[in-house]
């Protein structure tokens, strides 16, 4: 997969947006986490949370990215939040199943049972009006990462 990428560079080729999810797949699959976000970024996907319609909400489309590259932007776009002292809630767009062969959600919760299992953060939750949402309070983010005194 390195060596495609490269050779697709070296060639003149840019990859599209696609490519760079793959390849970004294939450093999460190598424990290469670090490496696989910051291309991403390079690649123009941003991993800050929006401004949501409501004050205080923070908006995370994860529409179209593997269930590992959505782990990674979730807990990037949570160290955003919690470090910056954000309010509210990080609402993460996963989708409803809608576009998946199955017509059943895939991504919600695979993405929910990690983060209750895996990050302990367990006041996360689908939105009860969009189930192809989830919400996160950060409070309960800062709670559980110790930062609920630091400003």
């Amino acid at each position: 997969l390195m060596g495609l990428m490269a050779g697709m560079l070296k060639d003149g080729i840019e990859p599209d947006l696609e490519i760079e999810r793959v390849y970004a797949l294939g450093l999460c699959s190598s424990e290469r986490q670090a490496d696989a976000l910051a291309l991403l970024r390079e690649g123009g996907l941003s991993f800050q949370p929006r401004v949501g319609d409501h004050p205080e909400t923070w908006i995370l489309d994860l529409h179209g990215l593997p269930l590992e590259v959505a782990l990674l932007a979730s807990h990037a776009a949570l160290s955003h939040v919690a470090l910056d002292n954000k309010e509210g809630d990080l609402v993460l767009i996963v989708g409803k199943g809608l576009h998946s062969s199955s017509q059943l959600p895939i991504l919600a919760p695979a993405l929910l049972q990690a983060i209750h299992d895996e990050w302990g953060l367990d006041q996360a939750a689908l939105v009860k009006r969009n189930a192809g949402r989830i919400r996160i309070p950060i409070a309960s983010v800062r709670t559980h990462w110790g930062l609920e005194g630091r400003r």
